[in-house]
């Protein structure tokens, strides 16, 4: 399917449009079709298929694979398109958490219970020996989850491990 000027198939998955660019890779709105929900597929940029970026996504895959906190959107697929890998995400649905404060009126009470979890999702990818790298107010998305604010820390691309010994490409 032609998205965004970009043939790209991923099964089980139809893709929608463009949602997000990066320097390694495009991320498309689409729906898993087996489960009829929305996801957020990563897929590596065409003719970016040099054996350090595939493992540096792979290392990424790996690691997003290795958490299950309820403040990080979780992996859900991964696969390969022709030799270009991807990843399917959980899409989450949200607003940077500067701009979520800002419209919301959130007090300091609310802001540090904002903060606390994002604290705790970044030490749930610290004890797996992932260092995110990247944590901006454009990564760190707040939704309503049963009505209540819930901070979602996104966009591992850029993780580094924290043990010298794990096996993660350098930048």
């Amino acid at each position: 399917m032609a998205v965004g000027g970009d043939d790209v198939e991923v099964p089980g998955v139809v893709l929608d449009r463009v949602i997000g660019r990066g320097a390694s890779s495009v991320v498309y709105l689409g729906t898993q079709t087996r489960f009829d929900r929305p996801v957020a597929v990563k897929v590596l940029h065409a003719g970016l298929d040099t054996a350090r970026i595939i493992e540096r996504f792979s290392w990424e895959r790996r690691s997003l694979a290795r958490m299950n906190h309820p403040n990080i959107a979780r992996i859900l697929d991964a696969g390969s398109d022709d030799g270009r890998p991807y990843v399917a995400l959980e899409l989450v649905e949200g607003t940077p958490i500067t701009v979520w404060c800002r419209e919301n009126h959130a007090d300091r009470d609310r802001r540090l219970a904002l903060v606390e979890k994002v604290g705790q999702a970044v030490q749930h990818a610290h004890d797996r020996g992932i260092l995110h790298r990247d944590l901006k107010p454009g990564n760190i998305l707040v939704r309503e989850v049963d009505g209540e604010p819930a901070p979602c820390v996104i966009d591992f691309g850029i993780a580094k491990a924290l043990d010298p010994d794990a096996t993660s490409p350098e930048l």
